[in-house]
């Protein structure tokens, strides 16, 4: 896989904590603007709901970014880098604990989400004319977002 070394290095980045909350907020920012536009919300993020999850779970998992579970690494299912799908392995934690891990996840990703409403409301304006755009070409590319933004 000539990618691999690339990977590899993306994987290696050191990011703090604000970093990773921000990173969680962009993306739940489709499904927020689903809430406030269209007031609900579709299957149309069910993805980047899936990453943001996973991403979280890892902040309180593997790089100790939890005050309730404390500066710890937990093993938990892993994704088999050559087949595709997850492995169940041992938990090395009570159920307590996953229970534990599993309310951090929901309050990490909650918070992302209030996060991602908040600047959107800051923006709806914005989000509105972006809105009208995406309505009239379904895609949008950066140059023609920084032309609406320039002219709105």
């Amino acid at each position: 896989d000539l990618h691999y070394p690339l990977r590899r290095q993306r994987q290696m980045c050191i990011r703090d904590r604000a970093y990773v909350e921000t990173r969680l907020a962009v993306m739940l920012g489709g499904r927020c603007a689903e809430k406030i536009i269209l007031g609900d919300v579709s299957s149309g993020a069910a993805n980047d709901l899936e990453q943001a999850t996973r991403l979280a779970k890892m902040m309180i998992t593997q790089w100790g970014m939890s005050e309730v579970v404390g500066p710890v690494h937990f093993r938990t299912d892993a994704e088999h880098p050559f087949l595709g799908y997850e492995l169940t392995q041992e938990k090395d934690f009570s159920e307590a604990t996953a229970r534990e891990i599993d309310e951090e996840v929901r309050r990490i990703v909650s918070e992302a989400e209030q996060q991602a409403i908040n600047t959107l409301k800051t923006y709806k304006e914005q989000l509105e004319v972006l809105v009208t755009e995406l309505l009239k070409t379904e895609t949008l590319d950066k140059s023609a977002i920084d032309q609406l933004m320039t002219e709105n």
